[in-house]
């Protein structure tokens, strides 16, 4: 267990957390992991995010809401991974230490409208994604019913420019 998160990590039989991949091609994508791998559909969510468009896919293994998400057109790529920890005030914490390391965000604290998971996200040293949450879903195939939604985030999730635009500095007077 990780000193720093307390709480621990939730993983056991819901695996690791899970990754979004970039994939031009989503039917071809969708299909190797639901016909070839046994993947399930969880949901989608459709829209537009900071003038970029969105559409991404779901899939799980196992009761987590997502194991695996991917959508396009960038390039083939990891996205992100997320680690999911059991406590609120663990994410708290990590963002802090973030912060105060100096971490490039590329999104602040927000909640997913389709697996409801608090989070935030941060660039690696190699270039991609993490995202570090708590609070995700879990779905019971006999009873989930797959949905489409239209936004990312029910809030948050804003880059930290949104909140603390750069400012000019002031002109010599």
């Amino acid at each position: 267990m990780s000193p720093l998160a307390r709480s621990g990590f939730v993983a056991d039989e819901h695996g690791l957390g899970h990754l979004v991949v970039s994939a031009p091609d989503s039917a071809a994508t969708a299909a190797f992991y639901q016909d070839l791998l046994g993947f399930r559909l969880s949901d989608r969510i459709v829209c537009e995010f900071y003038g970029y468009p969105v559409d991404i896919t779901f899939l799980h293994t196992n009761p987590r809401h997502h194991s695996l998400a991917f959508g396009g057109p960038q390039p083939k790529r990891l996205h992100h991974f997320l680690l999911e920890v059991k406590s609120l005030d663990d994410v708290g914490a990590a963002l802090d230490r973030a912060v105060a390391a100096g971490v490039r965000i590329a999104q602040m604290l927000g909640r997913h409208p389709n697996d409801r998971m608090v989070s935030f996200y941060a660039f690696t040293p190699s270039g991609f994604q993490f995202e570090y949450g708590w609070g995700g879903r879990m779905v019971d195939d006999a009873t989930w019913q797959p949905t489409v939604h239209d936004r990312i985030s029910e809030w948050g999730h804003h880059p930290p420019e949104r909140y603390a635009p750069r400012r000019k500095k002031p002109e010599p007077t």
